[in-house]
């Protein structure tokens, strides 16, 4: 009994261990399933943080490439980003730097964006954008993930401190280069006293043909002296910097006297760095006393003159970049002005524009072009600020009989000598009050004082040239001082010049333009002309001559019917002759159909394509398809011997030129327009055919079309046909068609 119940209780024992067994392998396969459920997520943070990493290191190394430039490693870095991100398909990216942009192809500024400044010695000087092109789930931030922000803020700091990098080594190489070029002997050495630089210079002076012979080398070693050599350098660990002479030992042993001038070269903090001297030979100076002293006064000048000579250089260099800038304006402003010179062909617009872009250039409150007309008056034909009073009172001036400065610019007569003159012809000034008050007594007579009188202290007066001829001036005003600097009145001397060539060019189309009317206009009174010549001679033939060669063939079979019989000679004649007369009659009535269908007339446009085309198709044996819609197309006579006499041309040359086998001619009412097109099926006529000035039937059919305000389309396509297409308004300016009108 007793070995039962222990053998009960070891059973109950084992069962508790068993489930405390069970418990434990739930729990880890719960534990598992947690790690297995997280696994996705680890292994996206991990390869995110890997592509950081890569980003990170791959923008270093391009940083660490040899020669590479600031706008380099920006411009390679935006292509970086977007593989860094989380859905690299759709992002693109942007950094800007200073003035300047680097950006991806498919940068778009959308509103799911992230950026960072970046910053150098606490400035802003650009940022970095970062933008998703479709909207994505929220994240932490919008749809950007923490380690995306992490990046973004990591490639600015990354950015900053290689850009601060690069512009230290930009700044040490050219200290570098001005070291090695000096014409001064000059040698760096550690703070041990071993030497680490020379330059070309000091190779010479101590008579070196390498630097691998002194470099490494201690500066006592080129010296007479050690002890002297050992005074210096304590010198410039307690003051940091020693000037005197010493007496330096070249290779060969040679002694000469030098005047060294050197100083201890620290770090931020304290620590020194390296100790750098210049050395100038006084040997020979040292010979003699006077010698000495007019050495020394000759160093002191040298000095002297090596730093005029670097200021003059910073200057120089600062007046070049200067320069540059200012050249980049002009250009970048000559180029806006071309364009708006360039994009008008009405004067009007064309003014207009240019005194809102003078305006803006200038800031001046006030701007306007003044042209000269042909009886010397000057009047304003585009303006902005000035009041109406000013202008009534200045467009009345003639540069025949008035005098100002404005008509000075004109004349081309301003002198330079004065400085309110430019050698560009121009007049300007930043204080008309204190001018007015310093100038000679002939020279203010030379001005109606009007800018002035109305408060314009800054006025700028610039002539608009084509060649040598002045068409006007650009006049700018402001009530306020020093708003027209000179620089500002060279751009606008660079704009008046293409202005110049705008009107010019304004002046040039609008007569073209008006020639080509008036040609035009010729050219439809000719055809208009011809037209009704044509007419009146086809209803000559076929009205008089069809009924006088009726009544003669008449009176010829009257004759034959009192002839006798036996006179056969004579009936034979007879008959010949009214044959002949038929003939006659025949091509009297074809001859009045070429000049002027009378089924034009008397039927209309429609039945007048449909005779034509049967006409053509008998002539040329060519078969020709006729689609007519509607049928009863009612058009006024005018434009019906418009379509119809373009049809004859293009079935003319259809008959001459395009070797064709079919033509296919349709005539549509469309979209308020008469629409002929005719298609063959041709060897197809050529651009070159197409432009051709000596293409008279073109140009005769582009002309009609054109009286009306319609259009002729040709379509040549090689061994498949041409394809013709007229287009003439069905009314023309309010026109109707409710007389002469034709179906």
């Amino acid at each position: 009994m007793k070995d039962k119940e222990k053998t009960k209780a070891q059973l109950i024992a084992e069962l508790e261990a068993l489930r405390a067994r069970v418990a434990k392998l739930e729990s880890l396969e719960a534990e598992h399933k947690r790690v297995e459920e997280e696994k996705p997520k680890l292994l996206h943070d991990v390869q995110e943080r890997v592509k950081e990493l890569r980003g990170l290191y791959t923008i270093d190394t391009i940083a660490n490439r040899k020669d590479i430039t600031i706008e380099q490693i920006f411009k390679e870095t935006t292509n970086l980003i977007p593989p860094s991100w989380q859905y690299p398909e759709i992002t693109c990216s942007r950094i800007t730097f200073e003035d300047k942009q680097f950006m991806t192809e498919n940068f778009k500024k959308t509103k799911w964006c992230q950026s960072e400044d970046i910053v150098i010695n606490g400035k802003k000087v650009g940022l970095i954008e970062v933008c998703y092109l479709e909207k994505k789930p929220d994240e932490y931030e919008g749809p950007f993930l923490k380690e995306e922000r992490d990046f973004i803020n990591s490639i600015a700091k990354r950015l900053s401190s290689i850009t601060e990098r690069k512009r230290v080594e930009e700044a040490l190489r050219i200290k570098d280069s001005a070291i090695a070029s000096s014409i001064s002997a000059i040698g760096i050495a550690d703070p041990e006293g071993n030497m680490t630089y020379i330059n070309n210079s000091f190779l010479k002076l101590w008579a070196y043909n390498d630097d691998k012979e002194v470099l490494g080398k201690p500066i006592v070693k080129f010296w007479q002296t050690e002890e002297k050599v050992l005074k210096v350098i304590e010198s410039l660990r307690d003051r940091g910097s020693w000037i005197g002479e010493l007496v330096a030992r070249r290779k060969d042993g040679s002694l000469f006297d030098t005047h060294l001038s050197a100083s201890l070269v620290t770090d931020e903090a304290g620590k020194p760095i390296c100790m750098m001297a210049s050395f100038i030979d006084i040997t020979k100076p040292k010979r003699m006393e006077e010698e000495l002293k007019k050495h020394r006064r000759h160093l002191e000048e040298l000095v002297e003159a090596r730093t005029a000579e670097l200021k003059n250089i910073n200057e120089q260099l600062q007046r070049e970049i200067t320069e540059r800038k200012r050249a980049e304006n002009i250009l970048q402003v000559s180029h806006h002005f071309l364009e708006i010179a360039y994009r008008h062909r009405e004067m009007t617009p064309l003014l207009k524009e240019f005194v809102a872009e003078v305006q803006n250039l200038t800031g001046c409150a006030a701007a306007a072009i003044r042209i000269l007309e042909e009886e010397g008056k000057i009047p304003y034909q585009a303006y902005e600020g000035f009041s109406q009073r000013f202008l009534e009172s200045e467009s009345a001036l003639s540069i025949k009989s008035d005098k100002c400065w404005c008509i000075n610019v004109i004349k081309g007569t301003g002198d330079p000598k004065f400085p309110f003159y430019t050698n560009g012809g121009s007049f300007y000034k930043n204080g008309t009050t204190r001018l007015l008050a310093t100038i000679p007594e002939e020279e203010r007579e030379q001005t109606r004082n009007a800018c002035n009188e109305c408060g314009y202290e800054s006025v700028a007066l610039v002539p608009i040239r084509f060649g040598d001829h002045i068409l006007g001036l650009i006049h700018a005003a402001d009530h306020r001082e020093n708003m027209i600097p000179l620089d500002i009145v060279e751009m606008l001397e660079g704009t008046a010049k293409q202005l110049g060539t705008a009107i010019q060019k304004v002046r040039a189309e609008e007569e073209l333009r008006i020639s080509r009317e008036q040609l035009r206009n010729l050219s439809t009174h000719l055809q208009s002309v011809r037209e009704e010549e044509r007419t009146r001679i086809a209803q000559v033939i076929h009205d008089e001559c069809g009924q006088e060669m009726t009544a003669l063939k008449m009176d010829i079979s009257w004759l034959g019917k009192k002839l006798h019989k036996d006179q056969k000679s004579l009936l034979e004649k007879t008959k010949s002759m009214e044959k002949l007369i038929d003939m006659t009659i025949h091509r009297a009535q074809s001859m009045s159909a070429e000049l002027r269908p009378g089924v034009l007339d008397d039927l209309g446009l429609v039945s007048a394509i449909e005779w034509q085309t049967e006409e053509f198709q008998n002539r040329a044996g060519i078969k020709c398809e006729v689609a007519i819609e509607p049928e009863d197309i009612i058009l006024d006579q005018e434009r019906s011997t418009t379509i119809f006499r373009i049809l004859q041309e293009t079935l003319t040359n259809v008959a001459r030129h395009a070797k064709a086998t079919r033509v296919k001619v349709s005539l549509k009412e469309q979209a308020g327009n008469l629409v002929l097109k005719v298609r063959d099926n041709g060897r197809g006529i050529t651009e070159k055919q197409i432009s051709d000035p000596k293409s008279f039937g073109l140009i005769g059919m582009r002309e009609r079309a054109h009286y009306w305000g319609g259009e002729v389309k040709i379509i040549g396509v090689k061994n498949k046909g041409t394809t013709v297409i007229v287009s003439i308004p069905l009314n023309k300016k309010g026109e109707s068609d409710d007389k002469n009108t034709h179906r």
